[in-house]
Protein backbone atom coordinates (compact mmCIF):
# COMPACT_ATOMS: atom_id res chain seq x y z
CA UNK A 1 0.00 0.00 0.00
CA UNK A 2 1.06 3.51 -0.83
CA UNK A 3 0.77 6.08 1.64
CA UNK A 4 0.01 9.57 -0.25
CA UNK A 5 0.83 12.86 1.35
CA UNK A 6 -1.25 16.28 0.96
CA UNK A 7 0.55 18.69 -1.62
CA UNK A 8 2.51 20.94 0.57
CA UNK A 9 3.06 17.85 3.31
CA UNK A 10 5.46 17.41 5.26
CA UNK A 11 6.18 14.23 7.66
CA UNK A 12 3.19 13.86 9.84
CA UNK A 13 1.24 16.18 8.30
CA UNK A 14 2.50 19.72 9.28
CA UNK A 15 3.34 22.21 6.86
CA UNK A 16 7.22 21.87 5.02
CA UNK A 17 9.39 24.98 5.25
CA UNK A 18 9.35 25.14 1.35
CA UNK A 19 5.29 25.52 1.36
CA UNK A 20 5.31 27.80 4.50
CA UNK A 21 7.41 29.87 2.51
CA UNK A 22 4.98 29.64 -0.66
CA UNK A 23 2.27 31.20 1.30
CA UNK A 24 4.19 33.32 3.77
CA UNK A 25 3.01 36.65 1.50
CA UNK A 26 -0.96 35.83 1.55
CA UNK A 27 -0.28 34.64 5.23
CA UNK A 28 1.02 37.97 6.77
CA UNK A 29 -1.33 39.89 4.42
CA UNK A 30 -4.09 38.55 6.01
CA UNK A 31 -2.23 38.86 9.43
CA UNK A 32 -1.65 42.42 8.66
CA UNK A 33 -6.03 42.59 7.64
CA UNK A 34 -6.64 41.44 10.80
CA UNK A 35 -4.39 43.45 12.96
CA UNK A 36 -5.45 46.61 11.67
CA UNK A 37 -9.10 46.34 11.80
CA UNK A 38 -8.32 45.16 15.57
CA UNK A 39 -6.56 48.41 15.69
CA UNK A 40 -9.18 51.06 13.97
CA UNK A 41 -12.65 50.12 13.86
CA UNK A 42 -12.96 51.57 10.18
CA UNK A 43 -10.53 49.88 8.69
CA UNK A 44 -13.04 47.67 6.66
CA UNK A 45 -15.31 49.96 5.46
CA UNK A 46 -16.33 50.12 1.97
CA UNK A 47 -13.93 53.32 0.92
CA UNK A 48 -11.16 52.09 2.79
CA UNK A 49 -11.28 48.70 0.65
CA UNK A 50 -11.98 50.84 -2.32
CA UNK A 51 -8.92 53.13 -1.55
CA UNK A 52 -6.66 50.29 -0.74
CA UNK A 53 -8.11 48.41 -4.13
CA UNK A 54 -7.36 51.73 -6.43
CA UNK A 55 -3.74 51.73 -4.41
CA UNK A 56 -2.95 48.40 -4.88
CA UNK A 57 -4.22 48.66 -9.00
CA UNK A 58 -1.94 51.53 -9.71
CA UNK A 59 1.32 49.28 -7.84
CA UNK A 60 -0.20 46.60 -10.02
CA UNK A 61 0.28 48.64 -13.26
CA UNK A 62 3.76 50.03 -12.64
CA UNK A 63 4.95 46.52 -11.74
CA UNK A 64 3.54 45.17 -14.97
CA UNK A 65 5.24 47.94 -16.95
CA UNK A 66 8.78 47.45 -15.19
CA UNK A 67 8.75 43.90 -16.51
CA UNK A 68 7.70 44.67 -19.82
CA UNK A 69 10.66 46.97 -20.10
CA UNK A 70 13.54 44.44 -20.05
CA UNK A 71 11.36 42.28 -22.30
CA UNK A 72 10.97 44.63 -25.07
CA UNK A 73 14.37 45.90 -24.90
CA UNK A 74 15.31 42.05 -25.91
CA UNK A 75 12.72 42.08 -28.84
CA UNK A 76 14.87 44.98 -30.21
CA UNK A 77 17.95 43.52 -30.02
CA UNK A 78 16.63 40.38 -31.90
CA UNK A 79 15.16 42.14 -34.46
CA UNK A 80 18.36 44.44 -34.11
CA UNK A 81 20.95 41.27 -34.92
CA UNK A 82 18.38 39.92 -37.34
CA UNK A 83 18.22 42.79 -39.79
CA UNK A 84 22.10 43.32 -39.34
CA UNK A 85 22.64 39.53 -40.27
CA UNK A 86 20.39 39.81 -43.12
CA UNK A 87 21.59 43.20 -44.47
CA UNK A 88 24.82 45.01 -44.85
CA UNK A 89 23.47 48.59 -44.55
CA UNK A 90 22.78 49.93 -40.81
CA UNK A 91 19.27 50.54 -40.29
CA UNK A 92 18.93 53.81 -38.56
CA UNK A 93 15.20 53.73 -37.74
CA UNK A 94 16.43 51.52 -35.01
CA UNK A 95 17.76 53.45 -31.59
CA UNK A 96 21.25 54.00 -31.56
CA UNK A 97 21.54 53.21 -27.90
CA UNK A 98 20.76 49.34 -28.42
CA UNK A 99 23.56 47.21 -28.76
Amino acid sequence: MVDVQAPGRGLGGHLSVAAAARYAAPIGLVVVFVAFFIATPNFLTLGNISDLLVSAAILLVLAMGQQEVPRGAELLRRVRRHRHASSSLPDSRLPSCMP
